[in-house]
């Protein structure tokens, strides 16, 4: 558009172009009544001439050809926003594959460098790799987490060195140990998960004998008949049975205002899920006071805790472990731990004798049973 004579081909900034408007709106507004104020002198002026002079003519041609109208400017501030929104889809389409172009490369350097890797594997590394796919360790684990890394390191240092070690503190750094809370002063509800099967009522009187101090409360189904079990009476372990489970929440109450630790056992089926659910958002009120577990067995495969830990995922994301004795797999259970980063074991209980057979987890523990030494 023109303006004042001149062409004006750009505009540099949009909020020029808005400023230009609301001004152009205003010299409009002025123009009217300059135009009405002209046609009151001449009505007070008879005497002044109507006529149009060529001058006039010229004059009045040449502002109306440079006046710009206010729908062509909104229109060019449309493509100019059209045009910006083009480039920056643009500029972002080609950072797109700037950054798929640099994890091709990434991806070709990790290849060249596994080639090299079993082309330089000696015998002991080769023998590490054998008794970790035995174990049961994920092929993605021995390739993305050790292999690479290491042959990565070793590129690019000049000291040697042991694949064996690296590999041992690769595999430590993974399995996450839980903070028990051994120390705590003060009183806790302890709630316990699982499917049927995995040994948890076991576990929970070893923890309770283990501490000498603690209840259990079990959630049972309404037509399920309570009988006062041997075990906990050669024990003296009291274990409160209730199928309601706004009961069982008020009798732990009672038990933390006493000052002993509440021991909460729930075996999860498809017919009291949704109770259970319940009963935990119940517990969740409690803040501090409430640590919920996940039981896990040893004789389980990977996929079925698998499911388990994702089941429970919102709802905890620490475990114990039983039948450890019984556990030829031990690899499906590391595994758990590289497919969720959050996960962590507190105990770990082999067998069925109580307490003895139950001990705070630790990675030695593990890696001693991976590498089976």
């Amino acid at each position: 558009f023109e303006e004042g004579g001149r062409v004006v081909n750009e505009l540099v900034d949009l909020s020029s172009l808005d400023n230009f408007l609301s001004e152009e709106k205003t010299n409009s507004g002025i123009e009217k009544n300059n135009i009405q104020e002209d046609k009151v002198v001449k009505l007070n002026n008879p005497n002044e001439s109507n006529e149009e002079t060529p001058v006039n003519r010229q004059m009045s041609n040449t502002e109306s050809r440079h006046d710009p109208a206010p729908r062509d400017l909104v229109r060019l501030k449309e493509e100019i926003l059209n045009e910006i929104t083009t480039v920056r889809a643009n500029e972002q389409f080609e950072g797109q594959i700037n950054a798929l172009k640099k994890e091709m490369e990434s991806l070709q350097d990790n290849i060249n460098l596994l080639k090299s890797s079993k082309q330089a594997k000696d015998e002991e590394t080769e023998s590490v790799l054998n008794i970790l796919t035995r174990s049961g360790i994920s092929e993605d684990y021995i390739n993305n987490k050790l292999l690479l890394p290491f042959y990565r390191l070793k590129r690019e240092k000049k000291d040697e060195i042991n694949f064996v070690d690296f590999c041992v503190e690769t595999c430590k750094a993974t399995i996450e140990i839980h903070d028990y809370g051994r120390n705590s002063n003060f009183p806790k509800a302890y709630i316990y998960l699982s499917p049927p099967g995995t040994g948890q009522s076991t576990l929970i009187k070893k923890i309770i004998k283990k501490n000498n101090s603690g209840e259990i409360f079990t959630l049972v189904n309404s037509d399920e008949v309570s009988v006062p079990k041997t075990a906990d009476k050669i024990l003296n372990i009291n274990n409160v049975t209730c199928s309601d489970p706004a009961k069982l929440f008020a009798n732990v109450r009672r038990c933390l205002g006493r000052g002993v630790d509440a021991h909460v056992d729930l075996r999860i089926t498809e017919s009291n899920m949704n109770e259970i659910f319940q009963l935990i958002n119940l517990f969740k009120g409690q803040g501090k006071m409430i640590k919920t577990m996940i039981t896990l067995s040893s004789r389980f495969g990977h996929n079925y805790n698998r499911r388990i830990v994702e089941r429970f995922s919102e709802i905890s994301s620490v475990f114990n472990l039983t039948f450890f004795d019984q556990c030829y797999d031990v690899g499906s259970i590391f595994n758990l731990f590289n497919d969720n980063e959050n996960l962590e074991i507190a105990h770990i209980s082999s067998g069925e004798e109580i307490p003895n057979d139950l001990v705070y987890a630790s990675d030695d523990l593990l890696i001693k049973k991976i590498f089976n030494v």
